[in-house]
């Protein structure tokens, strides 16, 4: 085989794969549609806490979670997936509103 076609081959090949990956939806990111969304995102992560409050940030892309043991959870989209990242008081009297 030359080396001209399996070149072609290999660019096929990927375009191939980035395409069915991008038209199956595995591509788009991850975004918290409401209260229930971010509870389920939650929930995922740490099955045994209660969410109990959430505050949604404007374009979907994170929330604080308050839960019924105190703490303040931050769900956040990751791409395609989410983090969480629990906020103790020393993290919160850190952050300085904007506007």
């Amino acid at each position: 085989m030359s080396l001209g076609l399996l070149a072609i081959m290999v660019v096929l090949g990927l375009a191939v794969v980035i395409g069915a990956v991008h038209f199956s939806g595995a591509s788009r990111p991850f975004q918290l549609t409401g209260q229930d969304n971010a509870y389920e995102a939650l929930r995922l992560d740490m099955p045994e806490e209660t969410p109990t409050g959430c505050i949604l940030s404007g374009d979907g892309a994170a929330a604080f979670v308050t839960l019924a043991s105190g703490p303040v959870v931050l769900v956040s989209a990751f791409g395609a997936r989410f983090l969480t990242r629990v906020l103790d008081t020393p993290m919160l009297s850190r952050i300085e509103p904007r506007g």
